[in-house]
């Protein structure tokens, strides 16, 4: 079913308009089966996050892929404050669980393709970690906030935005010197407009 937005939904899956034209851009341009190793570990990020989830006596509602990856969404509710952190870490945890483990047998088999996933597992792991909206990093730093204060203290909207406009300087400093990247700019607005899917 296509909702009004565009998305298409299929049971609790949803599938973003900004998915579609990401998907088709890097299946042309991406270089080999990078963009099929991106969705792989996607995959299994979120795979990690709802399996902890239910192990903790929660519900994904929703799994929605868009431009800028995957998100799940779960009934938190139901989660105490230690079982969400853990919900959250499980994805970048599994994501530098399977880098390692790739980047060994990259080695041992001498395989170009395992260590080229060992790398996206890793970049998506320490991406996810970064103290933001909308990713784990920062879904941790609110949890131990409301742990701590009880509240969403207001530092965290300055780390927020500090990460974004660091990223975003990163970007145009890459740019300067030649390695222009748009993924990181691209991200950096995201950020800046709250961290919020398409």
């Amino acid at each position: 079913m296509i909702s009004a937005d565009g998305a298409l939904r299929l049971g609790r899956l949803e599938l973003r308009p900004g998915f579609i034209v990401i998907a088709v851009l890097g299946c042309l341009f991406a270089p080999g089966l990078l963009f099929m190793e991106f969705l792989a570990a996607a995959a299994l990020h979120e795979a990690a996050h709802a399996a902890v989830s239910a192990l903790c006596g929660g519900r994904v509602e929703r799994v929605t892929i868009g431009a800028l990856g995957m998100e799940m969404r779960c009934e938190s509710w139901r989660l105490s404050y230690r079982a969400e952190l853990a919900v959250l870490a499980a994805g970048p945890m599994m994501n530098a669980a399977a880098g390692a483990v790739c980047a060994f047998a990259a080695r041992a088999l001498a395989s170009e393709p395992l260590y080229v996933f060992a790398g996206v597992n890793i970049l998506l792991a320490a991406f996810n970690l970064l103290p933001a909206r909308g990713l784990d990093g920062g879904g941790m730093l609110r949890v131990l906030s409301l742990m701590a204060f009880d509240r969403e203290v207001a530092a965290l909207r300055v780390i927020h935005f500090l990460t974004a406009v660091s990223l975003a300087a990163l970007g145009l400093w890459a740019a300067a010197h030649g390695g222009f990247n748009a993924a990181m700019l691209w991200i950096a607005l995201w950020m800046l407009g709250g961290g919020r899917g398409e």
